[in-house]
């Protein structure tokens, strides 16, 4: 995600053609590094973002939505004194820094005309956003740097504006490509960033890429036809750079990325234009961002459950054995109680033979001598009717605390293949449903209203569907009120997984078909990584819900199974349709 004055000159282009002559309309901050001018200019409204944000600082158009703070503030406010209503002159870029100029000409309090900047410097965590008088003074900036910060550089109001010390390098207009390469001991790519300016590793990797040489190559040891690709390719880069042929690229790949030059690379979605490339690009990381996060939070819920539950079973499971040890107690009373007259009052132990062993062996009983033979016995009966409520108690328990691990390994398959913010939403009422999660809304539950569970669906080259749930919920919705009874139902043997069902229209289903449904099957649960997986299937009117189940929990039987290898038949067609 290069920034770099390369892509910083591509949108300055951009927003001088859209925005110089329009009118600064109204100014937001919704973040304490973040600013957004609303422009009016020829007869459309454009939204400009400015982020100074150290991870991603940046300046572009954009459509997000950001919801702002109740009590705007001082920095936001002194923007709407000063540029609300004002003309947009200019906007610049010095050179091949990444320093964006944004002249505007607004009137005083008094009516008078003056001109003011705003100085967008985009330098990772130095990023600021400043604002200058037309006696170049600084009015404010949206981040304070006194002396104790800098000795070189101070960014406080009333001090004189000083742009931050120029790069040491040659601009690109002025580079001569074919004296570049004169050091034989330096790296190709750090000869490249060291001498250009406003290069950044990015763009010098894919000229490295394109010529079929490597960023850390050492140019002695490059022959004469790899230094003249490297420079075909730099020239044709510096070309396009100076007639300003910027195209917004989007890279899809195991990281995205964005450029405003086409290297030609696999997976690249073209965009009508660089602003419509980076907003694109960072609506699309913020999304993945949210998605990710509420995904972590959900993740920790279950987890955490999960956790509960194994230490529960591991409780339950001690105290059953702990119970079974009393089991001999029933023997005991037996017999003690069959040997009353042998037994003397004050016997702390006594040893009998044990006519339930075949052997007859005998077995020694201890005895508490401050009561009665017979009392002893009744002590033995009362343990023994303790251990065996335990025990009955402890399995009804432990079945439930099973079935409840079951559950909760199911939500979270169920999580892990969440791919938007609905199917997390369904996910996170489901929990809280269930009593997992105590907070009624999130922050995007506002946003979804009456949402409506749609499945996976695939088409079949003859016509059939196949459907395919994403949630325990959503399996219910399925199998149990949109599916007919006549419609085929699969789910892998014993294992946590997506319930899946083929709409029949009371035909018969191929074989082949069921075989591509069971792959499904397979692919969408727990054992998706397994070579072969047995999937049961059979007609739903054979599925019922179990009595007071979990959400996903069924009993089916008259299934056959199959066993398949996870995964999606190329001739399925994936149907997007709600």
């Amino acid at each position: 995600m290069p920034f770099d004055a390369v892509v910083t000159r591509s949108v300055v282009n951009e927003l001088n053609e859209l925005l110089v002559g329009g009118r600064v309309d109204k100014t937001y901050q919704p973040f304490c590094d973040e600013i957004i001018l609303n422009i009016r200019s020829k007869g459309y409204n454009h939204k400009l973002l400015v982020t100074v944000n150290p991870s991603c600082p940046r300046i572009h158009l954009t459509n997000m939505q950001k919801e702002n703070p109740i009590n705007a503030p001082m920095f936001s406010m002194l923007l709407r004194k000063h540029l609300t209503g004002g003309r947009v002159l200019s906007i610049t870029c010095d050179d091949f820094e990444r320093i964006v100029m944004i002249e505007v000409e607004s009137r005083t309090e008094l009516g008078d005309l003056l001109k003011k900047r705003l100085v967008i410097e985009i330098m990772g965590k130095y990023s600021n956003i400043i604002l200058v008088n037309h006696e170049n003074k600084i009015i404010d900036s949206i981040k304070h740097v006194d002396n104790e910060m800098s000795a070189v550089r101070e960014i406080m109001p009333a001090r004189e504006y000083i742009m931050p010390p120029v790069q040491d390098k040659i601009s690109p207009f002025d580079v001569s490509v074919d004296e570049l390469f004169y050091k034989a001991d330096v790296e190709l790519g750090e000869c490249i960033l060291s001498t250009i300016k406003g290069f950044s590793p990015y763009i010098i990797k894919n000229i490295c890429k394109r010529a079929s040489v490597s960023y850390n190559d050492v140019i002695g040891d490059l022959s004469q036809q790899d230094i003249a690709k490297v420079k075909e390719e730099l020239t044709m880069v510096i070309d396009k750079i100076r007639r300003n042929e910027f195209i917004g690229c989007i890279v899809h790949g195991e990281k995205d990325d964005f450029y405003c030059i086409d290297f030609g690379e696999k997976n690249v979605e073209i965009m009508p234009s660089v602003n419509e490339c980076i907003d694109k690009f960072y609506q699309d990381k913020s999304i993945l961002s949210a998605i990710n996060s509420e995904k972590a939070n959900l993740l920790r819920v279950v987890n955490t459950n999960i956790s509960r539950c194994n230490k529960k079973m591991n409780l339950q499971e001690n105290k059953i054995r702990e119970a079974k040890r009393d089991y001999d107690s029933k023997i005991y009373g037996d017999l003690l109680v069959s040997n009353l007259y042998r037994i003397p009052g004050d016997a702390d132990f006594v040893v009998l033979e044990n006519f339930f062993s075949p052997d007859m062996e005998k077995i020694r009983i201890p005895l508490d001598p401050k009561i009665s033979p017979n009392d002893n016995a009744q002590r033995y009966f009362k343990r023994y009717r303790k251990a065996k409520n335990t025990i009955k108690m402890q399995k009804e328990e432990l079945d439930k605390t099973k079935d409840e691990l079951e559950y909760l390994e199911g939500v979270l398959h169920s999580i892990e293949n969440c791919s938007n913010m609905n199917d997390l939403e369904e996910v996170k009422e489901e929990l809280q449903e269930e009593g997992y999660q105590t907070s009624k809304y999130s922050k995007y539950s506002k946003k979804v209203v009456n949402r409506v569970s749609c499945p996976r669906k695939f088409v079949t080259k003859d016509g059939f569907i196949i459907m395919v749930g994403k949630n325990n919920k959503q399996n219910d919705e399925l199998t149990l009120r949109w599916a007919s009874p006549h419609d085929m139902w699969l789910h892998i043997r014993g294992g946590q997984g997506s319930h899946v069902v083929i709409r029949t229209d009371k035909k018969e289903v191929p074989m082949d078909v069921i075989y591509k449904a069971a792959c499904l099957g397979a692919y969408y649960s727990k054992e998706r990584e397994a070579r072969v997986v047995e999937v049961d299937y059979t007609f739903v009117k054979n599925v019922r819900k179990s009595k007071n189940g979990k959400p996903g929990k069924v009993i089916y039987y008259n299934s056959k199974t199959i066993s398949v290898t996870p995964g999606i038949d190329e001739t399925l067609t994936f149907d997007i349709k709600k």
